[in-house]
């Protein structure tokens, strides 16, 4: 018998990337970037903030993963948001079915 040795992907579940940023990575820093420098005019400070918001974000998702991220989202924003409607109740504890 002989071995057969084929390379097995070690990033299946890694998120879409452009660039080195993935896409809440890029949402984080051109949202806050956008209103500095279009609606001041400040665009070293948009590009500092901008990159601090990545970090900080990047260090979030080290610490406790992504999922809690979205927990945090899905508890602290209104009720009329896409994320919630997707998912069922907050007060449901089982779903059966």
């Amino acid at each position: 018998m002989t071995e057969d040795t084929r390379p097995i992907p070690k990033h299946l579940d890694d998120p879409p990337r452009l660039l080195f940023w993935s896409m809440d990575e890029i949402i984080v820093f051109v949202v806050p970037f956008m209103l500095l420098v279009l609606g001041r005019g400040l665009i070293i400070t948009g590009i500092l903030t901008s990159m601090a918001l990545v970090w900080a974000l990047r260090q979030a998702k080290q610490e406790r993963g992504q999922a809690h991220l979205l927990a945090l989202l899905y508890w602290h924003l209104p009720s009329r948001t896409k994320l919630k409607r997707l998912s069922c109740p907050s007060h449901i504890r089982e779903v059966i079915g």
